[in-house]
């Protein structure tokens, strides 16, 4: 009799793929209390996805519907005037284990520079 895998066994090593995408968010000015301004900041995110290609553009969109980083984005049109988007680029792309994406830990905050 012929043993058929089981559909976790089969559906995430076979269609999808956990990823983790780094980003580089630049191009902006948030004025800080101390007089200094933030330029820009890096963050984190992870999703799961057929592809890479598919894994950029579910983490870029993901990125771009945050809340926080809506609100950064409208300090920054306030303190520029300008209404140009922000240059949010890839810096790294990895596809990572099902145990890290479940269990592991990454931090979803932004690193501001």
């Amino acid at each position: 009799m012929q043993s058929y895998p089981t559909f976790l066994e089969f559906f995430p090593n076979r269609f999808f793929q956990p990823w983790q995408i780094l980003f580089n968010v630049d191009g902006f000015r948030v004025a800080l209390e101390d007089g200094d301004s933030i330029q820009g900041f890096y963050t984190v995110r992870q999703v799961v996805a057929f592809s890479r290609i598919e894994a950029e553009r579910k983490a870029t969109m993901g990125l771009r519907r945050e809340e926080r980083f809506s609100d950064l984005l409208h300090s920054h049109q306030e303190n520029t005037s300008s209404t140009h988007e922000l240059a949010v680029a890839i810096e790294e792309v990895k596809r990572i284990s099902w145990r890290q994406y479940f269990f592991g830990s990454y931090a979803k905050s932004f690193v501001f520079y």
